[in-house]
């Protein structure tokens, strides 16, 4: 066997052996979460007040808080007023380049 195609095999395997410990790092990195994780759900989770309170604060001395409730107002309020603006602006520019641009405008500068 030449070296070249010893060499060759080598990094193959090198290759290989960088791709399973990969998957096994990450599926490592979901168990460990999900164990740390199912406690906390089963104990300690409370849907109506994550969902429906504005308290946050997750380093409480006493007992933490998760309340989302003006983390989703804010997210609702971005994302409305981003389509209110994009909208228009779209329908505006589909409508202009389908029913006013010239023909030479509509393909771009390529001609």
């Amino acid at each position: 066997m030449s070296w070249r195609r010893l060499l060759e095999t080598l990094i193959e395997a090198l290759i290989f052996i960088c791709g399973i410990s990969a998957i096994v790092f990450v599926f490592s990195i979901f168990f460990f979460i999900f164990i740390e994780g199912v406690p906390f759900f089963i104990h300690r989770f409370d849907f109506k007040e994550f969902f429906f309170t504005t308290k946050w604060m997750p380093e409480g001395a006493v007992q933490p808080a998760y309340g989302t409730l003006a983390l989703l107002a804010g997210s609702f309020a971005i994302t409305f007023l981003a389509m209110a603006l994009a909208v228009p602006f779209g329908l505006g520019t589909a409508v202009f380049l389908s029913e006013f641009c010239q023909r030479r405008t509509k393909a771009g500068s390529r001609s």
